[in-house]
């Protein structure tokens, strides 16, 4: 197998982290010497400072939406903040303080001559037209829809003309897994503390925070992170063209080679778009195995990819058995020939029979085991090289199907990664990526990372292919989806609009090559 890449192990990219890791956080600096006081003070210092640059230029009040916990009590810390800066700001309260620190602070408020409106006419009319509205209704320990009165006033702030700043998480979006189970607020930003939360990059909690800004907020005790438990970690292009580059003394097969199946003939499209991909990320041959019926097709279609016959899984299996082949892809377009199903299947098992390929599965080579998922598990966990599976949505619940029901997409991920024995990588706006032994990733393209012209025909082809190239090349399952992934959306953003998915391969290697040189 191609040598590995010596940092392709290692992710880039911050922890996120659940509500219970806040609440360990908070009482870990606490031990440390740094109170809840002062972390509010901090958090609520942090909020003023990007209502300022959200103000610049504006005029007129800032409506600060305060909730009776800790959320609430950085509202009333960022009025105080805002009021001294020169500000005219306005408290919507519908309950009174709670929390001992929020307390704290309502009373510096108070202290202040600082206005605190109950929810009633007044309060309705402060929010038709303030210049900026700070949520700072709930944060991370929401977890059950807003009630009625809560509701309206989200309802009122959503139909306000002023933009919205939310603090840690907008209200009535769930921290810990992005769901929204009613009205919830709809920020312009957001603004949280010491990590981001699963909210910040699931759907669809994740479209109500628009852009994101972490503010770290543990200076003196960075040991309190020490508590943080399992969790997932963001995947980022950082660091990622360093990663991808080339060793200049090795020979083409020392960057591995891909070997994609296609599909029949007038279905080989799919194949030649992932066996492409796996050039341009690098790898170092990449063939198309086809049936006879499609191999002119094919050979009037390519240059730089190599060709072979396989008309059955046993000439697959041969193919696989040349020892420089060292990653495969099965799927893209494979159901499109006259043995559909049964043949998909048949060359599944033969490649996880091979002895050192790593395979991707994708598109039909998963539909194919809808009937019986089991089967393919199975077969995977006798395999003694990597699999990766890239299900979107219906895929996904074609072969995990009560899965469905788990409202948390990471939860959802991990547990199908653990049944499989694969790498999955869950496919979307908020891709998901598992291994089946913990280590969970999300390549979110949400908010000012979005790619919506990657909903096109082909290009999750493109994604398995890079996969593939990267796996081929000797990235351990796991880091090359998470890389795939994340240069998959950065390509896509490079596109923007108009994208189709053969412009893909040539805009990877576009931002491959970019501020290089």
């Amino acid at each position: 197998m191609a040598k590995k890449a010596a940092d392709a192990e290692t992710l880039s990219g911050d922890k996120l982290i659940h509500s219970a890791d806040v609440a360990a956080i908070d009482a870990r600096a606490a031990l440390l010497g740094t109170s809840g006081e002062v972390l509010m003070a901090r958090a609520g210092q942090a909020v003023a400072s990007m209502a300022e640059a959200m103000l610049a230029g504006a005029a007129g009040a800032v409506v600060v939406l305060a909730g009776p916990g800790a959320n609430g009590g950085d509202g009333y810390v960022a009025a105080a903040r805002l009021r001294e800066a020169g500000w005219a700001v306005r408290i919507v309260a519908p309950m009174p303080a709670k929390a001992a620190d929020a307390v704290a602070s309502a009373s510096v408020w108070r202290s202040m001559g600082g206005e605190i409106l109950p929810w009633g006419e007044a309060a309705r009319a402060a929010l038709k037209e303030p210049a900026l509205i700070i949520d700072s209704l709930f944060g991370v320990g929401l977890t059950r829809p807003l009630t009625e009165e809560w509701a309206e006033i989200v309802d009122a702030a959503n139909q306000s003309v002023a933009p919205i700043l939310s603090v840690d998480v907008p209200s009535g979006v769930s921290a810990d897994d992005g769901a929204i189970r009613g009205p919830a607020i709809q920020a312009q930003r957001t603004v949280t503390f010491v990590a981001k939360k699963p909210c910040h990059v699931l759907a669809p909690g994740a479209f109500n925070c628009g852009d994101v800004t972490c503010v770290d907020i543990l200076s003196g005790c960075q040991d309190a992170r020490g508590v943080v438990g399992e969790t997932a970690v963001e995947a980022t292009a950082e660091g990622l063209r360093a990663r991808l580059a080339k060793r200049v003394d090795a020979h083409k097969y020392e960057h591995g080679a891909v070997l994609v199946a296609t599909g029949g003939m007038g279905a080989t499209g799919a194949a030649r778009l992932a066996a492409t991909a796996a050039l341009r990320v690098g790898a170092g041959v990449a063939t198309l195995a086809a049936p006879g019926a499609a191999m002119l097709e094919c050979a009037t279609a390519i240059t730089a990819l190599m060709l072979r016959r396989a008309e059955s899984d046993t000439e697959f299996a041969a193919l696989l058995a040349d020892k420089r082949v060292t990653a495969a892809v099965i799927g893209p377009g494979h159901a499109a020939h006259p043995d559909g199903a049964e043949r998909t299947r048949a060359f599944v098992k033969a490649a996880l029979a091979a002895p050192s390929a790593a395979l991707v599965l994708d598109a039909d080579a998963l539909t194919a085991f809808a009937a019986e998922p089991g089967q393919l598990f199975a077969a995977i966990a006798a395999c003694p090289a990597p699999v990766v599976l890239t299900p979107h949505r219906g895929e996904f619940a074609r072969l995990f199907p009560d899965l469905t029901t788990e409202t948390s997409k990471l939860r959802a991920t991990r547990a199908a990664a653990v049944r499989s024995g694969a790498v999955v990588l869950f496919k979307g706006p908020d891709t998901v990526i598992a291994a089946p032994d913990g280590p969970t990733a999300v390549a979110s393209a949400i908010g000012p990372r979005a790619a919506p012209w990657l909903a096109t025909a082909g290009a999750g082809d493109v994604l398995s292919g890079l996969i593939a190239g990267l796996a081929a090349r000797g990235w351990p399952p796991f880091a090359a989806a998470c890389d795939g992934a994340v240069l998959h959306q950065e390509a896509g953003r490079s596109c923007g609009a108009g994208l189709i998915a053969e412009d893909l391969p040539g805009a990877v290697a576009a931002w491959m090559r970019k501020d290089v040189g």
